[in-house]
């Protein structure tokens, strides 16, 4: 009970926090800027050089201003941008001022979808439906390498989106130039011509992002509520477009001693663009040979983890299908159509997944079929997703998830349907309402009830806002992630952004921040877990090193034994303990950078001591080396008090000789699971979206007794698989 009451008064506290000035977060501007669009009467040649006379003869715009790291402050090198059009694309050119030349950039690497925080880059934002919820995001760091996505109401990202668009840099004597050409297949736009259209640019050594049209610094620059107009754009009518994507894949594996020879695998992908606002996407024979593998951890909790999906055809318009709250319930989760309980892969035969988008409503369908493989019947999967949108930013939805597997071995088959509504309700710009309640029925009449929240106030001063939800003891999502049921989830959390004038000039802002975790049971409510990370001190520099330090009480109510490794018993009974902690994080944009984590305190009835270290050195953007190593030391663990050291090391290699062809080769050593695994990948582009992929695959359990090699029961796997995109 006192849990109870003192998780209520923190959501209190933090409710009233919220009533604090936004001062610096202003509205979105009533007369946006504009930039006119020129038509292009001549070829342009997409080399990063603006020398055509089109660009010459079309209306520019510049005066960026800072959101970072002073806000509305003019940018320290200004941007100039112009934007052309024909019959077949919309270019984009613009001129990044920069003194300091090719020696000022700062770009860590070549990888597609770079990590927009840590490199030299320009991009765009658009918006061709005008409605302000989707747009389309298309960056280019100044050694070539693009990054692109698609965004919701400037706040659900799908960065695994990827285009068929054109980009090239180029060096000046006072900066570097960038052109960009994005053919109107690629884009989503209506017939109507109020498109709008925003610009970013990052400097990353001064850690400044400057932006066309300004946003508050708390927001994304994908916002589009502050963007500006794109006038005097004459686009085609939207036309229907195929894109054939067939692949051909060449697998051989060896498990053990056995082999079961060489299989040759042809597939296929089609994505055919109805309209502009509608596309359906078909898979056949589907083979994710290309995905990147998963980050093994060390689990010592008492429950599942959340692994987040890598497999290119479930990773597009996720977001669109994406609802609750990972902590408490996720109804939907594509990991587990096509891969069993461990990460196995199940074959699937094939696929369709439709979705449209328009300024009223957005839905999608998506139908799966997996094969049988092992225990694992072959298993049908659809969902249907339908949104209306309500006002400027509000929307509601609904959502249908149904699973249906076969029978087989004479064990009938089950079926498991689950029911959503949800919402997004914007009031204000700074303030975001999500709820969800769900409804599920299974096999034999089984029925169960979950809902989920989440309300969050965002100003420049900091962010304060609650989650939670409920998940009943009989519900069941097949297709879902639900780490426990029977429980109740109150979330609150509250963390600042402070910027005193005292602070010394290396300093940008402190961050204190306070979080909870409360899970009661919903059958009684009676406390099942509960624990409060709390970040006291938090410092970000201007550099954008940080130093953060930790304290984290817990309280643990335990109805039954738990083993947190194989060896290890925790007794049922209630555990208070208190872990402490502290990270230091170098400026992740250097050729030399690291990371250095400590967090020690009790652990259940024992002790747990984790420290781990990440190093990375680049000699230069073409060729890096990253080491991870991560150890956990539990003593006194149960009522024999055991102890137990585990230690998990990942070195990873990348090599670039463009963003077009690069070598990724990713060691994971992991004591905890008696498991090795190396996963080392070559691709090259040799055309837009179209891929030579030569993949190997070990795995090998380790011999911790007498930790020497030769190694047992191995498994390897080599793959060759070719893709070629045909854009009909």
């Amino acid at each position: 009970m006192r849990t109870r009451k003192f998780g209520l008064l923190l959501i209190v506290s933090a409710l009233n926090v919220a009533a604090i000035s936004a001062q610096e977060t202003f509205p979105p501007p009533e007369i946006p800027p504009e930039i006119g669009a020129a038509r292009a009467s001549g070829v342009i040649r997409v080399d990063g050089v603006l020398d055509e006379e089109d660009w010459r003869g079309a209306s520019s715009v510049s005066g960026f201003r800072q959101t970072e790291p002073n806000q509305g402050n003019p940018a320290t090198f200004d941007t100039e941008v112009r934007v052309l059009y024909d019959d077949t694309h919309i270019y984009i050119g613009a001129h990044c001022a920069d003194p300091a030349g090719r020696g000022g950039v700062r770009v860590p690497d070549l990888r597609r979808d770079f990590n927009f925080l840590s490199s030299d880059l320009f991009g765009v934002i658009i918006d061709g439906f005008g409605d302000g919820r989707f747009s389309l995001v298309f960056q280019v760091n100044p050694l070539g390498a693009q990054r692109d996505q698609t965004v919701v109401d400037g706040q659900f990202f799908d960065l695994d989106w990827d285009g068929v668009w054109a980009s090239a840099t180029a060096w000046t004597s006072e900066g570097w130039s960038v052109e960009m050409a994005i053919p109107w297949t690629t884009l989503r736009y209506s017939e109507a011509d109020d498109w709008k259209i925003n610009f970013v640019r990052k400097v990353r050594r001064l850690n400044e992002t400057t932006g066309w049209s300004l946003w508050p610094r708390v927001f994304s620059p994908y916002r589009i509520a502050y963007a500006g107009r794109l006038t005097e754009l004459k686009p085609p009518p939207p036309a229907r477009n195929v894109r054939l994507q067939p692949y051909t894949v060449l697998r051989e594996a060896k498990i053990g001693t056995e082999s079961p020879g060489m299989d040759l695998e042809p597939g296929l992908d089609l994505k055919w663009a109805i309209s502009p606002t509608s596309v359906v996407d078909i898979t056949v024979n589907t083979d994710f040979a290309q995905a990147e593998v998963d980050r093994q951890v060390v689990n010592l909790s008492r429950f599942s983890l959340f692994f987040p999906e890598k497999r290119p055809f479930f990773l597009e318009n996720a977001n669109l299908f994406s609802v609750g709250v990972t902590a408490i319930v996720r109804p939907f989760f594509s990991r587990r159509i096509g891969l069993d309980a461990f990460g196995g892969v199940v074959p699937i035969e094939g696929g369709v997944r439709g979705i449209t988008r328009n300024t009223d409503r957005s839905a999608g369908g998506m139908l799966i079929r997996t094969e049988r493989q092992g225990d694992q019947p072959a298993s049908t999967f659809a969902v249907g997703r339908y949104i209306r949108n309500l006002g400027k930013t509000g929307r509601v939805g609904g959502m249908v998830i149904s699973r249906s597997d076969d029978s087989a071995s004479g064990v009938t088959g089950g079926n498991n349907t689950v029911l959503i509504a949800d919402g997004f309700f914007q009031p204000s710009s700074s303030l975001t309402i999500e709820p969800m309640i769900s409804l599920s029925r299974s096999s034999g009449g089984k029925e169960g009830f979950a809902a989920s929240y989440w309300v969050g106030h965002s100003t420049n001063r900091g962010y304060t806002g609650i989650i939670g939800g409920v998940v009943s003891e009989n519900y069941e999502a097949s297709v879902g992630f639900t780490p426990r049921r029977d429980t109740i989830l109150t979330g609150p959390g509250i963390w600042r952004d402070l910027r005193p004038a005292w602070k010394p000039d290396s300093i940008r802002k402190f961050r204190p921040a306070a979080y909870g975790y409360i899970y009661t049971r919903a059958s009684d409510f009676e406390l099942q877990e509960a624990y409060f990370p709390l970040t006291p001190l938090h410092v970000i520099f201007e550099n954008s090193t940080e130093v953060k330090l930790t304290l984290e009480p817990n309280w643990q109510s335990l109805e039954r034994p738990f083993s947190p490794l194989p060896g290890l018993r925790v007794e049922t009974g209630d555990y208070r303990f208190v872990r402490y902690g502290t990270t230091f994080t170098s400026d992740q944009s250097r050729k030399y950078s690291g990371e250095v984590r400590l967090m020690r305190g009790g652990y259940y009835d024992g002790e747990l001591d984790t420290w781990g270290a990440t190093v990375r050195g680049a000699a230069s953007p073409r060729a890096s080396l990253a080491l991870s190593f991560d150890r956990n030391v539990l003593r006194g663990i149960g009522q024999a008090e055991e102890s137990r050291t585990t230690d998990l090391i990942a070195p990873e290699i990348r090599l670039a000789l463009n963003p077009d062809v690069q070598l990724v080769a990713f060691y994971q050593h992991n004591t905890a699971a008696e498991r090795g695994a190396l996963n080392a990948r070559f691709s090259w582009q040799f055309r837009p979206l179209s891929f030579i992929h030569l993949i190997y695959n070990e795995g090998r359990q380790l011999d911790l007794e007498n930790r020497h090699l030769p190694l047992f029961e191995s498994e390897r796997q080599i793959v060759l698989k070719v893709s070629y995109l045909r854009q009909m």
